[in-house]
């Protein structure tokens, strides 16, 4: 099962293969792609794909009715894949935020909650046998509790419970470590970004 950390690969991406200017779109990834590199990459030859899991922060439509309309796009292309299950929470804006007059710029929102239910997942599927092996697209520090108890929830299997992935280039090496246990980390560099990559621009409606 592939858990994806949507905001979070997305930003990593642009670090490691763009520049902070460069267009909104690069640095954006299809999930089912990224779950088959993945897939490729498995140590187990006769692994199976038992689904992907994208968790991503949803704008407020009122607030921000143009990132709203945007991210509806590209979720309406991530659910074509019947592998995707998309888990979105509400970004919070702060109090008081007026709605953008008409023409106006968008509201800008911060995610809450998203990492938690995450983590929740994580485990909870992991110990209802939803799956044996996890691969975590992410490198958000807040998700090592998770990872750990996992390693607490022992199913006598024999195989990690977990795996996580990260960009890699000469500007990004960064990636969860767990200590005390040897956490396999797949090293995706800008090839393996190219397999997955969906520079659509969502912001322009068709």
């Amino acid at each position: 099962m592939v858990f994806v950390d949507e905001k979070n690969v997305y930003r990593d991406a642009r670090r490691a293969f763009f520049e902070e200017y460069d267009h909104s779109p690069f640095g954006q990834f299809h999930p089912g792609l990224l779950a088959n590199v993945l897939l490729s990459l498995s140590k187990a030859p006769d692994a199976e794909l038992a689904g992907v899991r994208v968790y991503t922060g949803r704008p407020d439509g009122s607030l921000a009715p143009k990132t709203y309309g945007a991210h509806m796009r590209q979720c309406a292309t991530w659910a074509k894949d019947p592998a995707i299950t998309l888990k979105a929470r509400p970004l919070r804006y702060p109090w008081g935020t007026p709605p953008p007059a008409l023409g106006g710029p968008d509201r800008k929102g911060e995610q809450k909650g998203v990492d938690v239910q995450l983590a929740i997942d994580l485990v909870r599927m992991y110990m209802r046998e939803e799956y044996d092996v996890a691969i975590l697209a992410s490198t958000d520090t807040d998700l090592l509790p998770a990872v750990e108890m996992l390693y607490e929830v022992d199913r006598g299997l024999g195989v990690s419970p977990i795996e996580v992935s990260a960009w890699s280039s000469d500007k990004m090496r960064k990636r969860l470590h767990l200590a005390g246990h040897a956490v396999w980390c797949h090293k995706l560099d800008a090839a393996a970004y190219a397999k997955c990559r969906d520079l659509t621009d969502y912001n322009v409606a068709p």
